[in-house]
C-alpha cells in the first residue's frame, strides 16, 4: 500500500488515498502548485518512515550492527559483517586481506536416491522430521572454531572428532559463540512475532514484520557456513577443515536419526540434507499419525543429542502429507495435512485433489517459472487425481 504508481505521479495522503501529482520542476508558473509539491515531498520522507516503522528495517540493521559493533552498511553483506564480528570475539589475530586460494572440493550433504532405497510410487501419511538449523547446530555441537583446531600432536581422548580434524570440547569458540548469540537476538524477534500472533493474529502487519526479523538473522547465521567455505576463494576467515566438518556433521547426524527411525519400526524412505521423511501406518488417522511423529521427533532429538554429547540439535516435525508420490531424487510432490506454520489443514479433497495450500513438491514441472501453464495446470491436475486415488487408465482418458 506504502508505494506510489509505477510513474511515480500519486502519493498517498494521511487517509491511504492516492493523490494525483506530478511535479513539473521546468514549469515556469512553479509558484502556483508549491503548496502542492511541498506535500508531495512531505508524504514522501512520512512514507518512508512508515515503510520502516512497518518492516522494522533501519531498526533491525542497527540491532545487527550493536551487536557485531561494525559500520551499519556492513550488515548488509554477510562476509563484511562477519569478518568484523569474528574479529571483534576473537582474542587472536586473524590473517587479513584475501589469501591464497584452494581447489580441493567440499563434499556436500546428503540426497538419499529413492530408485536405491526401492521407495519410488505413491505412499500414504508421510511425515517429513527435520533438524532445526543443521549446520549452525553443528557449528555450536562440534565447537567448530579457528582457534579450538587441535594441531597435530596435541590430540586428546575427549577431542571432538570433525572430518580429517579434531576440535577442543573447551573453551567455547569463536564461531559457535557468534551463533548462539545471533540466536538469542532471533529469539526475541520469535518472542515478539508469537505476542502479535496472540494479540493481532498471523496475517498483521505486526506479525510479519517480527517474522521477517527473525529470518533475517536466521539467514545471516547460514551465511556462516558458506564463509568457510568461501575461503577456497581466498576469504582470509574460511577455513576448509570447519567447513568440511560442518557437513560432516550434516551427513552423521542424518544418517543417525534414519538408522535409528527404523530400529523403533518405521521406513525412512526419502533424505536430503536436513531431513528424512518416514512413513506411518496406513490405516493411522491424521491425529494418531500427528502423535507419534511428535514422539518419534522426540526420540529422534534425544538419540542424537546423546549420541554427539550436545544438547544444540534438534529435530522438529515439519509437515504431515497424507499422501506423497516420489518419482526420483530432488523430484517428488506431497498433500499436506498439517504443516507447522497451519497446523491441521482441514482440507475437502473432493472439488480439487491438491489445492495450493496443500502442495509440498520439488523437481516437479509445474513448480518451474518457465513450463506452460498448460502443462503446469495438467500436472497438477493429474497429482490431485492421484492423490484421489483414481486410476491411471481414468486420468489417461481425461487427458485425452
Amino acid at each position: 500500500a506504502y508505494v506510489r504508481d509505477e510513474n511515480g505521479e500519486h502519493v498517498l495522503d494521511e487517509n491511504g488515498e492516492l493523490i494525483p501529482f506530478k511535479p513539473e520542476f521546468h514549469d515556469p508558473d512553479y509558484d502556483q502548485w508549491l503548496d502542492d509539491y511541498l506535500y508531495y515531498n512531505y508524504r514522501d520522507v512520512e512514507l518512508m518512515v512508515d515503510i520502516d516503522e512497518k518492516y522494522n528495517l533501519v531498526r533491525g540493521q542497527q540491532n545487527l550492527q550493536e551487536l557485531a559493533k561494525c559500520q551499519y552498511n556492513s550488515t548488509f553483506s554477510g562476509s563484511s559483517y562477519a569478518r568484523v564480528y569474528f574479529m571483534r570475539n576473537a582474542d587472536f589475530i586473524q590473517k587479513t586481506g584475501w589469501q591464497e586460494t584452494f581447489d580441493e572440493e567440499l563434499k556436500g550433504a546428503i540426497i538419499m536416491d529413492p530408485e536405491e532405497m526401492g521407495t519410488i510410487g505413491l505412499h500414504k501419511n508421510v511425515c517429513i522430521l527435520d533438524f532445526a538449523g543443521l549446520y549452525p547446530s553443528v557449528m555450536v555441537a562440534y565447537n567448530t572454531s579457528w582457534e579450538t583446531k587441535v594441531k597435530a600432536g596435541e590430540e586428546r581422548d575427549d577431542d571432538i572428532i570433525g572430518d580429517g580434524c579434531r576440535f577442543r570440547r573447551s573453551p567455547e569458540g569463536v564461531l559457535p559463540k557468534c551463533v548462539k548469540e545471533l540466536d538469542v537476538l532471533r529469539d526475541h524477534y520469535k518472542d515478539l512475532r508469537q505476542e502479535a500472533a496472540n494479540t493481532e493474529g498471523k496475517g498483521s502487519d505486526n506479525y510479519r514484520k517480527w517474522d521477517d526479523a527473525q529470518k533475517t538473522v536466521k539467514r545471516l547465521r547460514a551465511t556462516f557456513y558458506g564463509l568457510m567455505g568461501f575461503g577456497r576463494k581466498g576469504y582470509a576467515w574460511g577455513d576448509l577443515d570447519i567447513a568440511k566438518t560442518i557437513t560432516y556433521g550434516g551427513r552423521t547426524a542424518l544418517l543417525r536419526i534414519q538408522e535409528e527411525s527404523e530400529k523403533l519400526g518405521y521406513e525412512v524412505i526419502y533424505g536430503h540434507t536436513d531431513s528424512i521423511f518416514v512413513t506411518m501406518p496406513k490405516e493411522w488417522t491424521q491425529e494418531k499419525v500427528y502423535d507419534e511423529s511428535i514422539a518419534l521427533a522426540k526420540q529422534l532429538t534425544d538419540h542424537v543429542q546423546a549420541d554427539l554429547r550436545t544438547d544444540k540439535v534438534i529435530v522438529e516435525l515439519e509437515a504431515i502429507m497424507d499422501k506423497y508420490f516420489i518419482a526420483k531424487k530432488n523430484r517428488y510432490a506431497g498433500r499436506k495435512a498439517w504443516d507447522d506454520k497451519k497446523g491441521f489443514l482441514n482440507l475437502d479433497f473432493s472439488e480439487d485433489g491438491w489445492p495450493e495450500v496443500s502442495r509440498k513438491m520439488s523437481g516437479m514441472e509445474a513448480k518451474q517459472t518457465n513450463t506452460a501453464p498448460i502443462g503446469r495446470n495438467i500436472q497438477l491436475q493429474t497429482l490431485g487425481r492421484i492423490f484421489n486415488g483414481e486410476s491411471p487408465r481414468e486420468i489417461q482418458d481425461s487427458i485425452k
